[in-house]
């Protein structure tokens, strides 16, 4: 980082403004004219690759070729004695329409102010032949007196460079084009589906597809049709949704021909419904598709898991995990390789995934753990980098400053957020009880595959004192932050409970001083809402729905056997528990969906007791997420502990 006060290349450093995938920004002073400036100048580690000083120097030769009041203008394109690359811009002084986003000071008629600005000075660029790939809140500036700047050209082609049409590079996910996603070489098309993703996020306060890992986002973008605007933000107009099917239509023929033209219809239809005061979009509510990943995902039901041969209690976990992993695997292959280069924008894109908003946390709840802030690095289980085969665990923030992540109280993890995770991960609960310290809960596994940010909604019942611990499956890994004041310890993932005993090796010292980039939503006094339940006569005289899947359960204690069955009926899925023919019990499973696949229905035995285990792997229709419940199954009933 450069000082304040350092001369460089003819300017006088003031402050640090910013960072961005190929530079960082300062605010100086040209001293030749005596003119506040943005410098923007190439990162030294990117200085030494060719690729990167030509893409460079092309940012500040495209961006100074639009003459346009809202496209920042180019002063200078040049190079330090020390041979460091340069760009001199107008400075404006002022935040970002994401900024403003986060504020909670964008309200209707401003979103449509700015953008309209906007979206005049991006109908330039692609009029002059540029497609700028990254339109996005994060590259509007807002100056005084509202004045809107398109900026960050760095990724921008010319329409005819056959860079373009070899190598389909895109800056961010959460608004990237489906013609982009499959390959194909962006156009203003492809701008102009980016900006109206841009509009639908500053309108709704959310992305348009808040999936939990990239993957999964750029799936929806390319195979689902875009959500309902009215749907997702009741208060505006149902006018509005038929012009968002448009502005974010498939076929890029079907979209607006100019950015302005989208404006001015959200402006039109706005103003017929009497909305054109409406308020800035609340944020961090949960949104009915954020629990929702959208790969088909290709899978058969097992004709018969086997019991555990043993007759005896299972290896802890022995099966679920690699399930999981099959499950993302798939997914993987159904995305395929292109997906890989579509995240590799030459060597910007790890910058550009960390530019994916930080989830808001929710109203009624209280942060626990970290600000998820870009992290440092990300580590494994042996506490390096993450190796492919390196056995699963829990890290525990036992330290994190004065505190520990732990419960303040006892009541709700209503949801959980990382940043830099890659591979499978899960939320646990740890409870410390000396030598018997067990997990006593654990979430949905959940995917990530990228350095940006990720929000998973749970319900974890805690208790004052427990620990909130993040588990990694095999090879996967976490962000974290290097502190004096964190420490972090490593858990394996035999921790009893109702997985066996606990291992008296359970904890073992990573030898980290980190703070991990994990934050839990935790609701004081909350408690978990049970499952809809139907006993005696209730369940026996219930639909029989139709069966997905059924399997004999052995009872230990006393001997027995009972039959469990997964079913679908109306627009639900439960499991069911039969006395010989008749039914006893029926529990809706909560999160699940009639017309999915039953990845896996699996039972294990504990030898000894009055219950055994029963597990219920589905994958809900057109989503590539693996939902997991864990039952505890008796002669007479069945309860939903995870």
């Amino acid at each position: 980082m450069i000082e304040r006060g350092s001369s460089f290349g003819g300017y006088t450093v003031e402050r640090l403004l910013g960072s961005g995938g190929m530079g960082v920004v300062y605010e100086a002073v040209q001293n030749s004219l005596d003119r506040r400036v943005a410098l923007k100048i190439l990162k030294p580690e990117l200085a030494g690759d060719p690729a990167f000083v030509d893409r460079f120097r092309r940012e500040g030769r495209l961006q100074a070729t639009i003459e346009h009041p809202h496209v920042l203008d180019v002063y200078e394109v040049g190079e330090s004695e020390d041979h460091d690359l340069f760009l001199a811009m107008r400075l404006v002084d002022g935040p970002t329409l994401a900024d403003l986003l986060r504020a909670g000071e964008l309200d209707a008629a401003r979103t449509v102010d700015l953008l309209g600005q906007v979206g005049e000075a991006l109908d330039a660029a692609n009029a002059a032949g540029l497609v700028h790939r990254d339109v996005k809140p994060q590259n509007v500036l807002v100056g005084d007196g509202d004045q809107a700047f398109l900026a960050d050209f760095g990724l921008s082609r010319i329409g005819t460079d056959p860079d373009s049409r070899s190598r389909p590079t895109f800056g961010t996910v959460a608004y990237a084009a489906p013609e982009v996603i499959a390959g194909e070489s962006p156009g203003p098309a492809s701008d102009r589906y980016a900006f109206a993703a841009t509009l639908f996020h500053c309108l709704t306060g959310d992305v348009v597809f808040p999936r939990g890992s990239e993957a999964a986002v750029l799936f929806a973008h390319a195979s689902e049709p875009p959500p309902r605007i009215s749907a997702r933000r009741p208060e505006l107009p149902a006018a509005l949704d038929q012009v968002f099917e448009e502005a974010l239509a498939k076929d890029p023929g079907r979209r607006p021909a100019s950015a302005r033209g989208l404006v001015a219809a959200v402006r039109e239809r706005l103003a017929a419904a009497g909305m054109a005061e409406l308020g800035p979009p609340r944020l961090g509510s949960p949104s009915p598709l954020s629990s929702e990943t959208l790969a088909p995902v290709p899978t058969t039901t097992p004709a018969d898991a086997a019991e555990d041969p043993s007759g005896g209690e299972p290896e802890p976990g022995r099966g679920r995990l690699a399930g999981v992993l099959a499950i993302v695997a798939l997914l993987a292959a159904l995305i395929g390789a292109g997906v890989a280069a579509l995240l590799d924008d030459g060597g910007g894109g790890g910058e550009a995934a960390a530019e994916v908003p930080v989830p808001a946390v929710p109203s009624d709840a209280e942060p626990l753990g970290s600000s998820l802030g870009a992290p440092d690095r990300t580590i494994g289980c042996g506490g390096g980098s993450a190796e492919p085969d390196a056995e699963p665990c829990a890290l525990a923030q036992t330290e994190l400053g004065s505190t520990q992540l732990v419960a303040p109280a006892d009541g709700l993890i209503t949801g959980w957020a990382v940043r830099g995770a890659s591979g499978e991960i899960a939320l646990d609960v740890i409870r410390p009880r000396g030598s018997d310290t067990t997990r006593i809960a654990r979430s949905q596994w959940e995917s990530a595959g990228n350095g940006g940010s990720f929000h998973f909604d749970t319900s974890l019942p805690v208790e004052r004192g427990d620990l909130i611990a993040v588990e990694l499956g095999r090879g996967s890994a976490i962000g974290v932050r290097d502190s004096d004041d964190a420490t972090v310890e490593r858990w394996s993932d035999t921790m009893g409970g109702a997985y066996g005993d606990p291992d008296p090796d359970h904890k073992v010292p990573v030898g980290l001083e980190s703070e991990l980039v994990l934050r839990a939503d935790f609701v004081a006094g909350a408690d978990m809402e049970p499952p809809e339940t139907l006993t005696g006569r209730a369940a026996e005289s219930a639909p029989e729905g139709k069966v997905r899947d059924r399997r004999d359960v052995r009872i230990s204690r006393p001997a027995a056997t009972v039959r469990v069955e997964l079913v679908e009926v109306g627009d639900r899925v439960a499991l069911d528990l039969f006395d010989g023919k008749r039914r006893i019990q029926r529990v809706f499973i909560p999160g699940l969906l009639p017309g999915g696949l039953p990845a896996e229905l699996d039972s294990y035995v504990y030898d000894g007791s009055p219950t055994s285990e029963v597990d219920v792997y589905w994958v809900n229709p057109s989503s590539g997420r693996l939902n997991f419940h864990f039952f505890a199954v008796s002669e007479k009933q069945i309860q939903l502990v995870i």
